[in-house]
């Protein structure tokens, strides 16, 4: 597993720090999960709220490369040293940025423990399912 603290600010409002914990776990190679505000052992001790987003580890690498990815609920833009991650809940938005090659670093690592070419070796999918779920969601 890896962790690290990622300080967020809100985009509009550059002197607002929401502090983060960003995980990644081998088993789920395909995941980030960013928690914002306390963590999960904070809040069972003391009740402090936290949010918790769980996204995919490609759409950081896509939007290094392409300068944006990701549609619906989670848009990921790289311009320049910030790294823009847009949130959308049917309780509402928020777009906040952070230092881009901080959570470049961070993927670049994740790809390092497993790799792009075989993570999907480690998903509990057969090929025949896998293809059939692409038909679904219109991907092939």
């Amino acid at each position: 597993m890896f962790t690290d603290t990622v300080l967020w600010a809100l985009a509009g409002s550059p002197g607002t720090g929401i502090p983060s914990r960003v995980y990644w776990l081998p088993e789920k190679p395909l995941e980030i999960t960013v928690i914002f505000g306390q963590s999960e052992e904070d809040y069972e001790a003391d009740g402090i709220n936290f949010i918790r987003w769980v996204f995919s580890r490609d759409l950081i690498s896509q939007a290094r490369a392409a300068g944006t990815a990701g549609v619906g609920d989670v848009q990921v833009k790289v311009r320049g040293n910030r790294l823009f991650l847009q949130l959308e809940s049917p309780n509402g938005q928020v777009k906040l940025f952070t230092d881009a090659e901080a959570m470049l670093d961070f993927v670049r690592r994740t790809y390092q423990e497993v790799d792009q070419l075989t993570e999907t070796d480690l998903l509990p999918l057969t090929d025949d399912q896998l293809r059939e779920a692409m038909l679904d969601w219109g991907l092939m």
